[in-house]
């Protein structure tokens, strides 16, 4: 008896399934069918957990950068209005970015378009490509307004809006700690020596973005405040000015829902791991910023060609520790790297190390998933 319930059992889910099938495959066709399929492969998955940098003004139907977004599932795009690599400049004037973002979206509309519009120096988006002026966030802060960061968070959502760029790779919620630091002090990337202070002005920053649909991150985690070196250089330490209370941002605005994503830093801080960059520590990502503060979301690495990680790590080293460490989405400044396209890359070292053991499918898996929640989030 209890034989015959379990073949028919069998029989039943057998059919349930095959009947789904059918259906989808006359619902959605064989391109949607296709594209389903497609979203289980590994190197579907690899590729939507990078993001990369990219030459030129416009999207050209014969470079790598418009078959990566088109047709291998390139995670997302970086923007720049002026780098360190100086030809990679996307950045021109109001039309042009509108246009280039709208093209970029109709090759993939859940694709990831990023900028770094903090506001003040750190504003790609500025007068000089035809923007209204931000102030800095140590500027708006001192103004002790909250109406009044209220309406600059406005201003910089809307100028992504309506550039139709969908990730703003900011706030900065690092404490003031180093007002005269090359990387952030001296910019006015800081709102605040007190972790409080910092939590409401970034809160309103989030929120304006959200009502935008505009995805933000917080940076950069586990705070380089105290920093005198520029990771984008060389490696900075912090050990001995780094304090807890540089954790407090993250903890309180992750209790309060209000965590898009958050990136990582390049700093050495031995008081929370001896032997690795914050990027690359699984004690400080899945340690304390997973199991400790108990953030379930999306993290983000600050430029993985950066002086402070190249100077030290190999490409292929770089890769494996930080997404084992609990990163993401991998970010590159530039599509190329010693004239190999880095997505190619990517996903050629992440199937070799999982293949040799050195990455776990099922981590590659997670980041997917946690990248795709967010995607849906957001982008309809």
């Amino acid at each position: 008896m209890l034989l015959e319930k379990l073949k028919a059992y069998i029989k039943f889910f057998k059919n349930f399934f095959l009947t789904c099938f059918v259906i989808v495959s006359i619902t959605f066709g064989s391109t949607s069918l296709s594209n389903y399929i497609m979203s289980n492969d590994l190197d579907y998955k690899i590729a939507n957990l990078v993001m990369v940098g990219f030459k030129g003004t416009d999207i050209d139907s014969t470079s790598t950068i418009y078959d990566a977004i088109k047709n291998k599932n390139l995670g997302g795009v970086i923007l720049y209005e002026k780098d360190a690599h100086k030809d990679d400049v996307n950045i021109i004037s109001n039309k042009q970015v509108t246009k280039l973002c709208s093209d970029i979206k109709k090759l993939n509309r859940k694709i990831l378009i990023a900028v770094d519009e903090e506001g003040g120096y750190v504003s790609r988006l500025n007068q000089n490509r035809g923007y209204d002026k931000t102030s800095s966030a140590r500027e708006i802060a001192n103004l002790r307004s909250y109406n009044k960061t209220r309406m600059w968070s406005k201003i910089i959502s809307d100028k992504l809006s309506k550039a139709n760029i969908n990730f703003n790779l900011a706030p900065v919620v690092d404490l003031d700690i180093n007002e005269t630091s090359e990387a952030l002090g001296k910019q006015e990337r800081m709102f605040s020596k007190d972790p409080g202070e910092v939590s409401i002005q970034a809160s309103i920053f989030i929120s304006e973005h959200r009502k935008k649909n505009i995805i933000t991150s917080l940076k950069h985690f586990p705070g380089y405040g105290s920093a005198s070196v520029d990771p984008h250089k060389d490696i900075t330490d912090v050990t001995d000015t780094w304090k807890e209370s540089e954790l407090l941002p993250y903890k309180i605005l992750i209790r309060g829902n209000l965590v898009d994503t958050i990136m990582t830093a390049h700093i050495m801080n031995e008081k929370l791991d001896k032997d690795y960059p914050a990027t690359l520590s699984k004690k400080i990502i899945n340690g304390i910023l997973r199991n400790k503060l108990k953030y379930n979301g999306v993290v983000i690495s600050d430029d993985l060609l950066m002086g402070a990680i190249v100077k030290k790590y190999s490409f292929e080293n770089a890769i494996v520790l930080a997404l084992n460490a609990g990163v993401d989405i991998l970010l590159f400044s530039k599509e190329y790297y010693e004239d190999k396209p880095v997505l190619d890359e990517v996903i050629r070292i992440v199937r070799e190390n999982i293949k040799n053991g050195n990455i776990k499918r099922q981590t590659i898996d997670e980041a997917y998933i946690r990248v795709k929640n967010l995607k849906s989030k957001f982008i309809n």
